[in-house]
């Protein structure tokens, strides 16, 4: 690995190919046509390793007829560009012999420019040897010592991406974009062995363990690990395991409870009750065979304004700003793959849904709930693409849940619990409709407003249109946090990274079960 920095593309070439391709596709008969070149650059560093690699393509999408056409191809070249273009149409055409309803496009203003996530120091610019220097001296560093205890923390590694896009269309627009993200993987260890002093001599009690907690770090440039204290952040997570190890575990049982849960958690619920269940292309159907459907139903006319999740307290808007507070927004963008510039909306507005991430296409299937409302009909600047080999759908901004006014804490709820549990990192796994919903997690007893033992083999079980309505108190803004993880939808599969910020809240009556049970 000669650690060289890796150079970002000559952007005026690729405009050229992508203005190219358009001009070919509306000579050969397209209404709208738009071109794409992506190129996809990503490190994983380790303290004795490394890895790269590197992916390239351009895609055409035209309209003829009222249908789209879709054609992709790894060769950058100008014979390539005017190739898939033709064909593109020809795809097009021939689908709109099949389609009952045309694809009608939503107004868009053109978009020209170039943009970057903000970003200090491209990761890619810093050596690959002066990465694995920092991630080594991390390893196995002992951040604590004593007689009867070793606390460590290491990074495990630092993975580093750089997607570059560059988008003609033949309503003028054309644009480059560049998107960051660092992200790193850490772990932190405790290891001890207890002793008594008698006479003076070290005396073995019996007594050992060992327990590990996971920090980590999200961002968008190299300034992401310079920036952050990593050693204090060591110091902590491994102090943390220890006392983790010395805290009991008892078996679950089984009933309802009054249930505390951090900001993660209220994240990824979110995630699947707002984020993926209010995804038009499940309403729809057009992931009926792929990912699945919404428990929210089949039409968004009668769901707009009217759906109510049975909790006037929730608000929560998207976004694509890079930062959220102090929480780095991975589903970041100035533009969508259409041309729309990216501007948060309303998606529920004390507890009712409001609007809809949309594509152009889709926003003028929303025409009569957007003039009943008041609003222009406009695409939501949601239509993204994985890679160059696959054509835009619809991707969740980040989602940023409202704050209460009361400047609540997870702690102050849980010292507001006589008795009950709490639940950390929940992790949610749901059915085909995104509607029943396993929780699991860590989870620990309240007993008298504090913290007990953790509870083993725990789970709890949500119902999507009921579970809002449980939710009795949320944090304020000094609590929130933030969830990060990904959506595979489409066919072929495309992953997208999603966000969202929350706060901790209190549900009622959760149903608590034990996760070993068969009968």
């Amino acid at each position: 690995m000669s650690g060289a920095a890796i150079a970002a593309i000559d952007t005026d070439v690729q405009r050229d190919l992508a203005r190219r391709a358009v001009e070919a596709a509306v000579a050969a008969g397209a209404s709208y046509a738009e071109a794409r070149l992506v190129r996809q650059v990503g490190q994983t560093v380790q303290a004795d390793r490394s890895s790269e690699g590197e992916s390239h393509g351009i895609c055409v999408r035209a309209l003829a007829g009222g249908a789209w056409g879709f054609t992709a191809s790894p060769s950058w070249t100008p014979s390539e560009a005017v190739a898939l273009a033709r064909d593109a149409v020809l795809q097009a055409k021939d689908n709109a012999r099949w389609i009952a309803t045309p694809v009608e496009l939503a107004a868009v203003p053109v978009a020209k420019g170039a943009w970057a996530t903000p970003c200090r120091i491209d990761p890619f610019t810093v050596p690959i040897q002066e990465k694995m220097d920092f991630v080594r001296s991390t390893f196995g560093r002992p951040v604590y010592r004593l007689a009867d205890r070793r606390l460590q923390w290491m990074m495990k590694e630092v993975i580093c991406n750089r997607t570059e896009r560059v988008v003609a269309t033949s309503e003028g627009a054309d644009f480059v974009q560049q998107f960051y993200e660092t992200v790193t993987d850490s772990v932190a260890e405790a290891d001890f062995t207890e002793y008594e002093i008698v006479a003076g001599v070290p005396k073995y009690t019996g007594r050992t363990g060992q327990g590990n907690v996971a920090p980590s770090l999200a961002g968008v440039g190299w300034e992401t690990v310079l920036d952050a204290d990593v050693w204090s952040m060591g110091q902590r997570a491994a102090e943390l395991a220890y006392e983790r190890m010395l805290i009991p575990v008892k078996p679950v049982q089984l009933g309802r409870y009054t249930l505390v849960v951090d900001a993660a958690t209220m994240g990824r619920l979110i995630d699947v009750t707002m984020g993926a269940a209010a995804d038009i292309d499940r309403i729809i159907g057009i992931e009926a065979n792929a990912t699945g459907t919404s428990y929210l139903g089949r039409d968004p006319l009668a769901l707009l304004g009217q759906y109510a999740f049975g909790n006037a307290a929730i608000t929560v808007t998207a976004t694509r700003a890079s930062q959220v507070g102090a929480v780095t927004g991975l589903p970041t963008a100035k533009w969508d793959d259409e041309g729309v510039e990216c501007q948060p909306f309303t998606l529920v507005q004390n507890g009712v849904l409001r609007d809809l991430p949309t594509t152009r296409a889709q926003a003028s299937m929303l025409a009569p709930y957007y003039a009943k409302a008041g609003l222009p009909v406009a695409s939501r600047g949601c239509a993204m693409s994985a890679d160059a080999f696959s054509p835009p759908i619809v991707q969740s901004p980040t989602l940023v849940m409202a704050p209460s006014a009361h400047d609540t804490t997870f702690d102050d709820m849980i010292r507001g619990v006589p008795n009950g549990l709490a639940l950390v990192g929940g992790s949610v796994s749901t059915d085909f409709q995104l509607r029943q919903l396993t929780v699991t997690g860590e989870f620990r007893e309240i007993v008298a407003g504090r913290l007990g033992a953790f509870v083993a083999n725990a789970a709890v079980l949500f119902d999507s249109a009921q579970l809002w309505k449980n939710l009795t108190i949320i944090g304020g803004a000094r609590s929130q946090g933030a969830s990060h993880g990904a959506w595979s939808k489409g066919q072929p599969a495309q992953v997208f990274s999603s966000c969202v910020v929350a706060v901790p809240g209190i549900f009622r009556d959760a149903a608590v079960v034990d996760v070993t049970r068969t009968v």
